[in-house]
C-alpha cells in the first residue's frame, strides 16, 4: 500500500505523438515532481523510468495517451471521436497504473518504470512525453512531463531514436540570480566595446508568469566576463540609457541615439541628443492590413558593414490567425525607414513570431524563427500535424541587405527561440533553449555565413533542466576578448527555482 501512495505520485503520462503532443494551461507554482527520468530502446520497444516526487493527495492514477493528429489509434488504444488523442481502456485508471501495479516493470517503491512495444505501431514519427498526472483535476491539471522522440518504420522497429545526451561544452556555469518565490526570466546582455564587463537586467516576477506585471526587474553587472555578478544601483531609465548609449545599431556617426519597437498599435521611432537620458517619440500607425504588431522580437536586430539597419517585430494581417515576421530598415542611420514583411504573403499553415538575425561577415542577412502554432497551443487536428514542424527553427535570408527574403525552410536545429552572433573569425553561433529531454540550454555554428548548420555536433551547455518543459531558455551570448564564449538564459532546477544563469565556455570544433 505504500509503494502504491508512493508512486500513486509517480506516474506515467506517455502522450506518444503521430505529431507532437498538445501541453495543458500552466499550474501554480508546485514543488518539482521529476527527479529521475530516462529512456532506453530496444528494437520493438521502448522504456521510460520515472521517478517523481510530490504531497498532492490528488495525484492517483496514471494515463496513457497516444496523440493521433493524421492517423488511427495504436492496437490497444482508443479515441474518443473527435478528439486528439487515444488512451488505453479506463479500467487502467487509476488502479492498473500505479507504484508495483499491473504494469510497472520497476519493483522499487516510488520509481515507476514501464515497457511499451511498438511492434504493431503504424509506421511515422512519435513524440513521448512522461510525468506525473491527475485526471480528472480538481483545482489543477498536473503536467511535469519530459519529451523525446523516435521514428517507427513499417515493420515496427524503432529507428531514428536518439538517447539522452550529457553536456559535452567545456566551461563554467554560474548563478547570476536566484530567489525563493521569486521567478526571474528574459535576461538581457551587453558587453562594453574593447572590455570584458557585462550588463544584463531581467524581471523578477511574483508568480510563475510570463505576463505577471506584478513583480519588478534587477540590474547586474560582472567586470570578469561572467564569472561573478554583483547588483547595480540603477533605475530602469538608467539602465535604458546604458545599453542604448553602448549599442553601435543604435548610434549615428554624431552621437545622437536611435531606436525603433513594437507597440502594438503600431511602431515607434525614439531619437535622444542626450546618451539616452531622454527621447523624442515619433509614433507610427499599423500598416493597412494589419491586425496589430505582438511585439518586439528581443534579438531581432543587425546592422550591415554598409550601415543598414533592421529591427524585426512580429505581428498578424487582419485576415490571418498566424502571426509572421515585420522588419523596418533604415539605411541613412535611423532618420528614414521602410516597413515591410519577411513574407510574400499571410502564411496558411505555418506562423513566425520570435526572430533572430544577424547579418555575417559577406553581408548576407540570416534570420531563424520560432514557428507556430505550438503543440502545447494546438485547437484542432490539422494543427495538432503541423506542429511535428513547428517544434524546429526556419530560416529566411536576405542578400540584398533586408529588402527581400527568401521563403522560410525548416532547419535541423530543434529547439526555440534562437540568439545569433556573428564571431570574430566569422563563424555564425546560434543558441537556443531545448525543451525536450533533457532540457537545457544548446548551440550549434555555421562556418559557411548560415548557409549550413553543423547540428551533428551540437554544443549541450546544459542538460539539467527540470520543472515545466516549457519554461527554460530565452538564451544570448556575447564573446569575450579571449575567444571564449559567455551566454545568459533562464533556468529551472531541481529546486523548482526558476532563476538567471549564464555558462562561459569555448568552442572546441
Amino acid at each position: 500500500m505504500q509503494a502504491q501512495q508512493v508512486l500513486a505520485r509517480s506516474l506515467l503520462a506517455l502522450s506518444a505523438c503521430g505529431c507532437s503532443a498538445a501541453g495543458q494551461a500552466e499550474a501554480p507554482p508546485k514543488p518539482d515532481r521529476i527527479t529521475r527520468f530516462s529512456v532506453s530502446y530496444t528494437e520493438h520497444s521502448f522504456r521510460v523510468i520515472v521517478r517523481s516526487v510530490d504531497d498532492d493527495p490528488e495525484i492517483g492514477g496514471c494515463r496513457i495517451r497516444v496523440t493521433c493528429a493524421t492517423r488511427a489509434a495504436p492496437p490497444g488504444f482508443s479515441m474518443k471521436p473527435g478528439g486528439l488523442y487515444a488512451y488505453l481502456g479506463r479500467t487502467d485508471r487509476p488502479a492498473g497504473d500505479v507504484d508495483n501495479g499491473t504494469y510497472d516493470d520497476d519493483p522499487q517503491a516510488g520509481v515507476y518504470a514501464r515497457t511499451i512495444s511498438t511492434r504493431r505501431w503504424p509506421p511515422g514519427v512519435y513524440r513521448v512525453s512522461a510525468g506525473p498526472t491527475n485526471d480528472p483535476p480538481s483545482k489543477w491539471n498536473v503536467n511535469d512531463d519530459r519529451k523525446f522522440r523516435f521514428e517507427v518504420d513499417d515493420q515496427g522497429r524503432v529507428i531514428g531514436k536518439r538517447g539522452l545526451e550529457t553536456e559535452n561544452a567545456r566551461g563554467t556555469h554560474v548563478v547570476i540570480y536566484r530567489k525563493k518565490d521569486v521567478y526571474a526570466c528574459f535576461p538581457s546582455l551587453l558587453k562594453l566595446e574593447g572590455e570584458d564587463s557585462l550588463f544584463t537586467d531581467f524581471a523578477t516576477r511574483s508568480y510563475r508568469s510570463h505576463t505577471d506585471n506584478t513583480g519588478g526587474s534587477a540590474y547586474m553587472v560582472s567586470r570578469d566576463g561572467g564569472l561573478s555578478w554583483q547588483a547595480l544601483a540603477m533605475s530602469y531609465r538608467e539602465f535604458n540609457a546604458l545599453c542604448a548609449a553602448n549599442l553601435p545599431r543604435n548610434r549615428r556617426a554624431d552621437g545622437t541615439l536611435v531606436k525603433v519597437s513594437a507597440e502594438g498599435d503600431g511602431w515607434e521611432q525614439k531619437v535622444s541628443t542626450d546618451k539616452g537620458l531622454t527621447w523624442h517619440i515619433t509614433k507610427h500607425p499599423l500598416p493597412e492590413g494589419l491586425e496589430r504588431l505582438t511585439g518586439q522580437c528581443r534579438h531581432g536586430n543587425a546592422m550591415t558593414s554598409t550601415g543598414v539597419r533592421l529591427h524585426v517585430m512580429a505581428g498578424r494581417r487582419k485576415d490571418s490567425a498566424l502571426s509572421e515576421p515585420f522588419f523596418v530598415r533604415s539605411d541613412d542611420e535611423g532618420r528614414t525607414w521602410q516597413f515591410g514583411s519577411m513574407l510574400d504573403a499571410a502564411p496558411q499553415r505555418i506562423g513566425f513570431n520570435e526572430t533572430a538575425v544577424v547579418a555575417t561577415a559577406d553581408d548576407t542577412i540570416v534570420a531563424l524563427a520560432r514557428a507556430e502554432p505550438e503543440d502545447h497551443s494546438v485547437r484542432t487536428r490539422q494543427e495538432l500535424a503541423t506542429s511535428a514542424e513547428t517544434a524546429y527553427l526556419y530560416q529566411l535570408v536576405s542578400r540584398d541587405a533586408g529588402r527581400t527574403w527568401s521563403a522560410p525552410v525548416r532547419t535541423p536545429i530543434l529547439g526555440f527561440p534562437a540568439h545569433l552572433l556573428r564571431l570574430s573569425d566569422g563563424t555564425i553561433l546560434c543558441t537556443y533553449g531545448y525543451r525536450e529531454a533533457p532540457m537545457g540550454i544548446r548551440a550549434c555554428v555555421s562556418r559557411d555565413h548560415g548557409r549550413t548548420w553543423d547540428v551533428d555536433r551540437t554544443y549541450i551547455l546544459r542538460a539539467d533542466g527540470q520543472g515545466k518543459g516549457m519554461d527554460l531558455g530565452y538564451p544570448e551570448s556575447t564573446e569575450l576578448s579571449d575567444g571564449s564564449i559567455f551566454t545568459i538564459y533562464y533556468m529551472n532546477g531541481a529546486d523548482n527555482i526558476t532563476h538567471v544563469a549564464g555558462t562561459r565556455w569555448t568552442l572546441s570544433y
